[in-house]
């Protein structure tokens, strides 16, 4: 009991220096002993005047990202079941490293100019940045 008491301090320890120090590099450490995947999840609400054709070009250099960018395991793009205008792109990471490798490579720098059309004036998008546990 002692020991699991003990471990479990360690663990409330370590989750409220997380918490109020936001140390991410020691949550990536934590994370990578236990298997977890850094997860970038974004919804896109494209208005109803964006092409299909301009959606999916964007869906196909996101996806192309894996097999160029060392440590990203995964890009899934998938559309919402009620609405045709609002897509999630779910990323999968190793590190935030790999992480960091993904936003300076050049498909992902060039988003923004190059799909600039899409994003019309009642484009909305919201992200999520999180740890996963498997």
């Amino acid at each position: 009991m002692k020991l699991y008491t003990t471990a479990l301090r360690g663990w409330l320890l370590a989750t409220c220096l997380l918490t109020f120090f936001g140390n991410f590099s020691l949550a990536q450490d934590l994370a990578q002993k236990e298997g977890k995947m850094l997860k970038n999840v974004f919804i896109f609400n494209f208005g109803e005047d964006v092409a299909t054709t301009g959606i999916d070009s964007l869906k196909a250099d996101f996806l192309s990202l894996p097999a160029l960018v060392d440590g990203m395991v995964s890009a899934e793009w998938g559309v919402d079941l009620k609405s045709a205008q609002k897509h999630c792109l779910i990323l999968t990471f190793t590190t935030e490293e790999a992480q960091q490798r993904y936003g300076n490579h050049p498909i992902h720098k060039a988003i923004p100019t190059k799909y600039a059309h899409l994003l019309k004036e009642d484009f909305k998008m919201e992200i999520v940045n999180f740890w996963a546990v498997p």
